[in-house]
């Protein structure tokens, strides 16, 4: 498929899987605009080492958990772009404090990132979108399973999940497809810091026995975006998490 001039967003798109969907839409031809919150460091690194493909990549520092920022950059992309052809809405937050010592504010700024700030990205971008374009959500198997590390975040993902099945009716003869991606867990920076016990406890739940790779999660991706009868979905990429 010929994707030269076709514009795609993908929202944390400097780190883990929003920088692998990010580095297969360059392959694929896309010119591709990404968000990242604080880390300018990862930033300039995927703007280093992309390669000429540099001249097809934007980067916008986007704090998601600030709604006026959000706007600014809806306002800044309809001033520039008269069509999206992909969305990737990626970006999320968690707060692993223990659930009773978590206040209001910590609980609404997981589900601004997550949730809150991809529906106003959609609802102001809704022109932009609107012909045949490609949406995809990235969800969770915690929206799906209970875990107990962040009720805020499983609460947050099981919205998006719900937010993705119900904007299909919204574009409902405009051609435009919404799914989900739900990973289990993945070999990213979040996973890091646990420890080899934790590790263990998590492949003892898993049939597969271990934690997916970035490049497990973004084939995934890529199937919603290659499939136009895929639409409404909820793909989960697991590993068969809970099934033992």
């Amino acid at each position: 498929m010929d994707n030269q001039g076709k514009i795609a967003i993908v929202t944390g798109g400097t780190k883990g899987i929003g920088r692998g969907v990010t580095m297969e839409l360059l392959r694929k031809g896309f010119f591709v605009i990404i968000t990242y919150s604080t880390d300018t460091a990862a930033a300039e690194e995927i703007r280093s080492q992309v390669g000429d493909m540099h001249k097809r990549l934007s980067i916008m520092k986007v704090n998601h958990s600030c709604k006026n920022d959000v706007y600014s950059f809806c306002q800044q992309i309809k001033e520039v772009y008269s069509k999206i052809d992909v969305l990737i809405c990626n970006a999320g937050h968690t707060n692993r404090k223990p659930y009773t010592d978590q206040s209001d504010e910590e609980f609404e700024q997981v589900m601004q990132v997550s949730l809150f700030s991809h529906n106003t990205i959609i609802r102001e971008l809704f022109p932009l979108l609107s012909s045949s374009s490609q949406i995809v959500f990235i969800g969770s198997m915690m929206a799906i399973y209970p875990h107990a590390v962040s009720v805020a975040y499983g609460v947050a993902k099981a919205a998006v999940h719900a937010l993705a099945i119900n904007l299909v009716k919204e574009f409902d003869g405009l051609g435009t497809t919404v799914n989900v991606v739900a990973p289990g867990f993945v070999e990213t920076e979040w996973q890091e810091g646990k420890s080899a016990e934790i590790r263990e406890s998590i492949y003892s739940k898993t049939a597969a026995g271990r934690f997916a790779t970035i490049e497990e999660i973004v084939s995934a991706v890529n199937f919603c975006l290659s499939n136009s009868f895929v639409n409404g979905s909820v793909v989960e990429v697991s590993g068969g998490y809970n099934f033992k």
